[in-house]
């Protein structure tokens, strides 16, 4: 259709790369002369790589708490949280975040880490307390092997839960943590500069929004 040009699209490192696929390939197969490079690291710096102009769009955990720029919701991820099967909530199904205020909460030094952190603080002022965390130097994939071994619990996206084994899940008991009016989650979205935004960038933004639509 005549549609040609590169777009750089900068990735939160701990974003599932499948994800990012399911909203770009449709748009690839559709305008096949639209090249993509991808640029995968932590928040801060693809927030960077963004306003220096290093790529073109962001697909990050939200919000993104910057002036003069613009972001779409993509899609939102569950957030559950993760204890030894001997925890007194370990007969439930569901929590809420009230109950988890005895808690020691732990997380990874990472993204994901800074993300469940900065969650917690939001949801626990709303119930009412302050929560106990600790940020460990690992990455958060391996907070639930501190689970097990009984330093606290954590909180991590739904579809984490894929990458790890059944030898490892049966170890632990997965929560649904429920709001006043749902399960608590998590929302990625895409982000860019409100300015200097290039035509062919600023037409996949009009095809995701379509697609959000339907």
């Amino acid at each position: 259709m005549g549609e040609s040009g590169i777009v750089s699209i900068g990735i939160q490192s701990n974003v599932p790369l499948g994800r990012v696929s399911a909203f770009i390939e449709p748009y690839r197969i559709l305008y096949p002369g639209i090249s993509f490079i991808y640029r995968d690291v932590s928040k801060r710096d693809v927030i960077s790589a963004l306003f220096d102009g290093i790529v073109d769009l962001v697909i990050i955990a939200l919000p993104l708490n910057e002036s003069c720029a613009a972001t779409l919701p993509l899609w939102s991820d569950r957030i559950v949280a993760v204890t030894p099967t001997n925890h007194p909530l370990a007969s439930s199904v569901t929590t809420c975040w009230s109950d988890l205020r005895e808690e020691t909460f732990v997380f990874g030094n990472d993204d994901t880490g800074e993300d469940m952190s900065t969650l917690l603080k939001r949801k626990a002022s709303i119930a009412g307390f302050l929560p106990t965390v600790c940020r460990e130097e690992i990455i958060s994939l391996r907070t639930i092997a501190l689970v097990i071994n009984g330093h606290g619990i954590t909180l991590m996206p739904a579809g984490w839960l894929a990458f790890f084994p059944g030898t490892i899940l049966e170890q632990v008991t997965v929560l649904e943590v429920r709001d006043g009016d749902g399960f608590s989650h998590l929302d990625y979205g895409i982000g860019w500069r409100d300015r200097n935004l290039s035509t062919v960038a600023h037409k996949i933004l009009v095809f995701l929004g379509k697609q959000n639509l339907e």
